[in-house]
């Protein structure tokens, strides 16, 4: 029995160490691979656009979030983008070229230049405790999936003489599918679940190549159960400790705006100001930019 409990011990205290060492090793090599931001300070507002901004975020629910926090939710965007990368290479190409590693380091390097930029705004809580969530669990899925791919996914790739077989078909449209849902949605909401039934229901290959088929059924189709029961996690964490990610926002802006936002998907006016112009609320994130 105390063998057990031993053993158990030690292989908390590595997992624990590997938490702690992933930011530790993340953040390093962030500072020393990028130069300090140069950061200009806000314009003052006038008296009465402060007034109205004032009343807007006190009427509205949403409209304002403190200033840090737009720095601190670029690093997000970089998980975005190696998510839109490998779902464009994986089209054509094998997994197992993809440059896991370097989009491991553009995280951190992103998470160091927005922890320079922020030093003079106090110290966002929730903001970085999302980002060091997101950045170790981005940094362990891509390395072990990069270990993955360059051995077993390797042999298997062998075996079906390096063609594509249906199940490499179905992951490459599942990537795509996530690449775009990150666009608006955080990663954790994705339906792993609903995907790991769809690669079982995929027509394995014949022959030699069934070998790739069943590798990637029961290798990724393992992935898909641990990301869901992480999401399921990390969604009981957010729900009891921080308020829900916000995916509209409101926007105050001058000019002919009922005209401009005109057939504007999920775009509507909110708010008209005469001539202090109007307010109107859109999709966040990437519909937004």
């Amino acid at each position: 029995m105390l063998k057990w409990v031993r053993r158990l011990l030690v292989t908390l205290i590595a997992i624990v160490a590997i938490i702690v060492a992933i930011p530790l090793a993340g953040l390093g090599y962030g500072y020393l691979t990028t130069a300090p931001v140069a950061v200009s300070p806000s314009a003052p507002a006038d008296d009465g656009a402060a007034q109205i901004a004032a009343r807007l975020a006190a009427e509205i629910d949403g409209y304002k979030r403190p200033e840090e926090s737009t720095f601190l939710t670029y690093p997000e965007w970089a998980i975005v983008y190696a998510a839109r990368e490998y779902a464009g290479l994986v089209e054509n190409a094998s997994p197992r070229t993809f440059p896991y590693w370097a989009y491991i380091g553009r995280f951190w390097q992103d998470y160091a230049l927005m922890i320079r930029a922020t030093a003079d705004y106090g110290f966002n809580f929730q903001n970085h405790l999302m980002l060091m969530v997101i950045g170790i669990s981005h940094t362990i899925e891509h390395a072990v999936q990069w270990s993955y791919e360059n051995t077993i996914g390797w042999l298997t790739e062998f075996a079906a003489v390096f063609e594509t077989v249906p199940e490499d078909s179905y992951q490459a449209a599942v990537a795509s599918e996530y690449a775009a849902f990150l666009d608006q949605v955080p990663w954790y909401r994705f339906p792993y679940a609903e995907k790991r039934s769809g690669l079982w229901d995929t027509e394995p290959a014949s022959g030699f190549a069934a070998i790739r088929s069943w590798e990637r059924k029961l290798g990724f189709g393992l992935a898909y159960s641990i990301k869901q029961g992480y999401a399921d996690l990390i969604k009981s964490g957010l729900d009891a400790t921080s308020e829900a990610a916000l995916l509209d926002i409101h926007v105050w802006a001058k000019g002919p705006v009922a005209g401009a936002i005109a057939g504007e998907p999920d775009t509507e006016l909110e708010q008209d100001l005469g001539a202090d112009g109007a307010v109107f609320v859109t999709r966040r994130y990437q519909v937004f930019t």
